[in-house]
């Protein structure tokens, strides 16, 4: 597996995973780490990873930055963007029961929440041929598919605030809505997300989870 942070990307090639960074590198890996609700860790399996115990005022998080938070006893992985010309949302993981994809809630669900920083965190995309669909067109993708256009940009499709809103495709290092132009573009239908915890990866929490249903 290879893994790189900060803005560096690859992709899988012969049988390699790739990392695509989420967030800025780590400044203090070293801190304690308070532990996941029990929650996430009944659902998924491999959300293992204790959590950096660095909170973090919604504000002071950048577009693009991923963070995790607990409500009621639940946690999610997000990642702050902008969209339509506003903060909002994108909760790429999440242990409540109804979450299935990758969608947007807007800054005022986080009331009460306290949100931890995951400055070392990567999407790491599968590299099984089953997971990887190349030669593919703006039409064809679906809330969570991992995007890799022919320039290398790596974007992540998600569910809009509403129907209308249609599927909104956010740019992974920037956080910024992004618009597809052209086709040949290659989907990830799989994926993770780790950090990185004293000096390896470990995966905080995976999509498809084992309660959603793979998009087709």
């Amino acid at each position: 597996m290879t893994v790189h942070h900060g803005f560096r990307l690859t992709w899988p090639h012969l049988g390699r995973e790739t990392g695509v960074p989420v967030a800025r590198p780590c400044r203090d890996a070293q801190r304690q780490r308070p532990r996941l609700s029990d929650s996430a860790k009944t659902k998924e399996e491999v959300m293992k990873v204790e959590l950096p115990g660095e909170s973090k005022a919604f504000g002071d998080i950048i577009a693009g930055e991923c963070f995790a938070f607990s409500h009621r006893q639940i946690t999610s992985v997000c990642m702050k963007v902008e969209w339509l010309s506003a903060e909002s949302i994108a909760v790429l993981w999440s242990a409540a029961d109804d979450w299935t994809v990758p969608h947007l809630i807007v800054p005022t669900e986080l009331a009460g929440s306290i949100l931890h920083s995951l400055p070392s965190a990567v999407f790491i995309a599968s590299s099984d041929a089953k997971d990887i669909r190349a030669d593919r067109t703006r039409h064809e993708y679906a809330p969570g598919f991992l995007i890799k256009t022919p320039t290398g940009q790596p974007l992540i499709a998600v569910q809009g605030l509403q129907r209308e809103h249609g599927i909104p495709v956010i740019d992974v290092e920037t956080g910024k809505a992004s618009g597809m132009e052209t086709d040949n573009l290659t989907f990830f239908t799989s994926w993770r997300i780790a950090t990185k915890v004293l000096d390896k990866y470990e995966t905080v929490c995976s999509f498809p989870s084992h309660n959603a249903t793979r998009p087709r």
